[in-house]
């Protein structure tokens, strides 16, 4: 019987023990983004007023397919209010490319504030895991891996992420990653889409035998008439030719009270957090779309991004991340 529970064991390892091959990497470290700090974190760097931090790092060197885990957690050092965020790669000579985009909750975190009778208890902190496995041929080597808050209060909030690199031979990774667009803290300029689309030129040197457009998109503005609250028609185009077309939307934030505890609250038990919204949830990542490219041609291409009917207000704006993954 002891043999076998041993057996067992060797085929089974038990939750929460890791692969002998596995690889983890801590990028950042319970570090702090607030508006208005300027000071470095030892090796982690800031800029844009504390907004955003980076640090360049030295990630495993692939020998064979992997999969790749990121760990996300960030919770509220003082900000009551929900906010758009993003961990990417900094692009070399190109656009950053995003490793995955969240929207912080209403003061995730915070326990000044009573429990409220829908909610059992206010959570500590938001955590995700997430298969960043896609960019595997960008996470390698020396690397800078930012994050960005776009809090405008300080103290604002503590972020902790974490890579680890498992070998598996069913992980997803590209041959090669080409960036294409990104608009991420970019708010003026590409408000108004009605006037010029967002467009990037790529070449490829030879047809691939898959190739896949990576969208992040997220309508933002804070105000009832913002594109935030009203559904808008994303359209991508490839070479003139209309391609793709969608309305990021999110109608199930309500599952995410407990990670919303400043979030304003009505009669009729509706608070701001549950209010449908453009592709995002306060206290929840956002996902991307994919576009099923296989069968493009080598050769100069264009890709063209457009929000139909993008409202005009000052403070509404899209963050929109475009990236195209290739298979030989």
């Amino acid at each position: 019987m002891k043999a076998v529970l041993i057996g067992i064991f060797i085929l089974f390892p038990l939750p929460g023990i890791s692969k002998i091959c596995d690889i983890p990497v801590t990028v950042f470290n319970s570090n702090h983004i607030s508006f208005g700090d300027s000071l470095d974190q030892g090796e982690v760097k800031v800029l844009d007023k504390g907004r955003i931090i980076h640090r360049k790092i030295t990630l495993p060197e692939k020998n064979s397919n992997r999969k790749i885990t990121a760990i996300l957690r960030i919770a509220s050092a003082g900000d009551p209010w929900d906010r758009f965020g993003s961990i990417f790669i900094a692009g070399d000579n190109a656009p950053d490319v995003e490793l995955t985009r969240f929207m912080t909750g209403f003061g995730t975190g915070r326990k000044d504030v009573e429990v409220h009778p829908t909610v059992k208890n206010w959570a500590d902190y938001s955590e995700w895991e997430i298969d960043v496995s896609m960019l595997d041929v960008l996470l390698q080597g020396e690397v800078i891996i930012g994050a960005m808050i776009d809090t405008w209060v300080n103290p604002g909030w503590t972020i902790s992420f974490s890579l680890i690199f498992s070998e598996d031979e069913t992980a997803i990774n590209p041959f090669a990653i080409i960036p294409l667009i990104n608009t991420v803290g970019e708010y003026k300029g590409i408000k108004f889409f009605n006037e010029q689309m967002l467009e990037s030129e790529f070449n490829l040197e030879e047809k691939f035998t898959e190739a896949r457009l990576i969208i992040y998109t997220s309508g933002h503005g804070g105000t009832s008439l913002g594109d935030e609250f009203h559904p808008k028609h994303n359209v991508v185009y490839l070479d003139g030719k209309e391609i793709f077309r969608f309305i990021p939307w999110r109608s199930d934030c309500t599952q995410f009270r407990p990670f919303n505890p400043t979030s304003a609250k009505w009669e009729g038990d509706v608070w701001s957090s549950d209010l449908d919204r453009s592709g995002w949830c306060p206290g929840d990542i956002v996902d991307s779309y994919q576009i099923n490219l296989t069968g493009l041609n080598s050769g100069n291409h264009k890709l063209a991004y457009n929000v139909e009917n993008q409202s005009s207000l000052d403070m509404n704006f899209w963050n929109i991340d475009c990236y195209l993954a290739v298979w030989r």
